[in-house]
């Protein structure tokens, strides 16, 4: 099958143009092996490597290769081998009502559907919602019933009631003519298998918007799928020019939009994270595609089983591409650890059990025992561990089939971190970097910053770069003369690389050391990573002014009391038209007789006659209209 793009764009926002080239996205091959994985420079893993004795996985299809969605492929010799297969995907979203921020969620509780901010639903739209999933693989049966692992089945899609007359709807609201085109089942075939690029549902939104000119983003691991998709979506979604976003892709917050308007684009779907960035919030109709991986759980579901005893409190949280088979795991779990089954902590906006570099829930190493991770490196992982330095973590990589007990160096981190603050207390003159990388740099937070800046005396000034090179900000620091510099785009830059950046003489601090720098808040022993969480401190994405909060509170007690006192005049006017009615079909001529008054000009007066019902309603009626 051959996959030519009419018009693929690889775009930048900022020189250097080396990061951008105009290539053609040819037919998916196997590609070289690319550099793994960042890894923090306080990271550790001790203890328990490989896999238990009692679960051995099954052996890879000889043309398997696995990729990490983060950009690391991995060669199906080394993937010690999912067993692959195609799972239904709940397409949540954390935007959703849940539960309540740094709460958690019974494990087999599903993200919540999307139709929030990502607009529309999720599993029916998956790339397999007209087909059920094969059941897993004998060997992987096998394994499981060596170990007594009971695997949980995906989830059911609930299916809604047709209208009479009505389409047709799969889970999701896709269209059956769409979830269930041939031609498109054909076509996402030479998409993996496992891998829920929800193609459906992408068709019928780009179809619902009537866009013709659509952008696609994706990390760098999901960037050769580029191609066929947009052969599929030009040939089912009616559209004429497809716009690959080159530029790198770290999360959500990198989604680019702006630039996806500015190149003409009118709808933008981004792959491989969640909706940070609300789709209401962006310039141009957008989609997120969270691109779950499926994966045989048994070989997690053992390490656990092996590890832990039936009493032990567990916390669970992946990334956003494993999340669903996190949750699909909760049935086993709760039969594994009948006396406190499993969570999955929340941090909104993300999804129950999801991590960010940036954001993670604190949990509180007292109420549990151990923190499990599922996912590839260390990244998202280390922000829990920071967030809960006395809890123990443990790694399950569904790549490579390995569980370790991971540790971090939160003393020497927080030394670092004190030291660049004590650094910058002194500083005079400050440089203010936001990020440009998609919607990385906050403009709300560049604003709260500078003015805490003013009010402390110091002066500033503000940097917009899409990614921080040492080179780069030598020079800015030299002839700017600046003596401490504070970024708005990832916070992890800081804290991993802040020492990478001693050469550069002053100090490279998050928005939240800022604050402490200058006396705005007190140093935490437990450091902060609530960068996108909603309830996180003035340095953070979601903060609202607490004066502004608390009027904003007291308008809406006032309006809904208001709201209550017009229903209640509404009601008793009801009552009194309702009575009135009532008594005059009773009584007729000589009923109306009783309750009428004397009429002060005899039978020629000009008065009428005054019911004690006209008086209720007169005073319902004036109480309602002052509401």
């Amino acid at each position: 099958m051959q996959h030519p793009v009419a018009a693929v764009y690889l775009c930048h926002l900022l020189p250097p143009p080396i990061t951008s080239w105009l290539w053609w996205l040819m037919p998916p091959q196997r590609p070289a092996m690319a550099p793994p994985q960042r890894v923090g420079r306080f990271a550790g893993s001790r203890g328990r490597g490989g896999r238990p004795p009692n679960a051995q996985p099954a052996a890879p299809a000889a043309d398997t290769l696995l990729v990490n969605p983060e950009g690391t492929p991995r060669e199906h010799a080394a993937a010690a081998a999912l067993d692959i297969h195609t799972g239904s995907t709940a397409g949540g979203c954390g935007c959703s009502d849940g539960p309540p921020a740094g709460g958690s969620s019974p494990l087999d509780t599903a993200p919540a559907a999307a139709g929030g901010c990502c607009g529309g639903g999720g599993g029916g739209g998956g790339d397999r919602a007209a087909a059920a999933p094969p059941p897993p693989s004998p060997a992987a049966a096998a394994a499981a019933a060596a170990t007594d692992v009971v695997v949980a089945k995906p989830r059911a899609e609930a299916t809604p009631a047709r209208r009479s007359g009505a389409p047709v709807q799969r889970a999701g609201g896709v269209p059956a003519a769409i979830a269930e085109d041939p031609d498109l089942l054909a076509a996402m075939g030479a998409l993996p298998a496992n891998y829920s690029f929800e193609v459906p549902k992408t068709v019928w939104r780009i179809r619902q918007a009537g866009a013709t000119t659509v952008a696609l983003q994706m990390p760098e691991g999901l960037l050769r799928y580029a191609g066929i998709i947009g052969d599929i979506l030009r040939a089912f979604a009616g559209v004429t020019d497809i716009l690959v976003l080159g530029d790198v892709t770290y999360g959500a917050c990198c989604v680019d939009d702006m630039t996806a308007s500015c190149l003409g684009a009118t709808f933008l779907v981004h792959y491989g994270h969640s909706c940070l960035v609300p789709v209401t919030a962006c310039a141009i109709p957008a989609l997120y595609v969270f691109v779950h991986i499926g994966f045989d759980p048994s070989h997690l579901m053992a390490c656990l089983v092996d590890t832990f005893p039936p009493t032990a409190r567990l916390a669970l949280t992946a990334t956003i591409q494993f999340v669903d088979t996190v949750h699909a795991l909760g049935p086993a779990l709760r039969e594994a650890f009948p006396d406190s089954p499993p969570l999955t902590p929340q941090a909104k906006p993300l999804s129950p059990g999801e991590l960010l570099g940036c954001t993670a829930p604190p949990l509180g190493a007292s109420a549990l025992d151990a923190l499990v991770y599922v996912g590839d490196g260390r990244f998202h992982l280390e922000s829990a561990m920071i967030a809960n330095p006395g809890l123990r973590a443990y790694r399950y990589d569904p790549y490579a089939k390995t569980w370790t007990e991971e540790v971090y160096d939160h003393p020497r981190m927080r030394a670092e971190r004190r030291a660049a603050i004590a650094a910058a207390a002194t500083a005079g003159h400050w440089g203010v970097i936001q990020g440009t990388l998609g919607r990385q740099g906050s403009p709300a937070i560049i604003r709260r910053l500078t003015d805490a800046l003013s009010a402390a005396g110091r002066s500033m000034v503000v940097v917009l770069l899409a990614e921080l090179s040492l080179p780069k900000l030598r020079r800015l620091t030299a002839g700017g003369g600046i003596q401490a510099w504070v970024q708005v785009a990832c916070p992890r830059l800081s804290i991993d690389w802040g020492e990478g950046f001693a050469s550069l003489g002053v100090p490279l601090l998050t928005p939240y050391e800022a604050y402490v720098a200058v006396g705005r808040v007190a140093w935490r022993e437990v450091y902060p990573m609530d960068f996108y969480a909603k309830g996180g401190g003035e340095w953070s994405n979601y903060w609202v002014d607490p004066e502004k909060e608390a009027a904003a509170a007291r308008l809406k007690a006032e309006r809904r009391a208001m709201r209550k006192a017009s229903r209640r005049a509404i009601e008793e006017v009801k009552v009194v038209e309702a009575a009135d009615s009532d008594g005059g079909s009773r009584g007729g001529e000589g009923g109306r007789a009783d309750v009428e008054t004397s009429r002060p000009g005899g039978e020629g007066g000009g008065g009428g006659a005054v019911r004690p019902a006209d008086v209720g309603r007169a005073d319902a009626s004036a109480a309602a209209t002052e509401l």
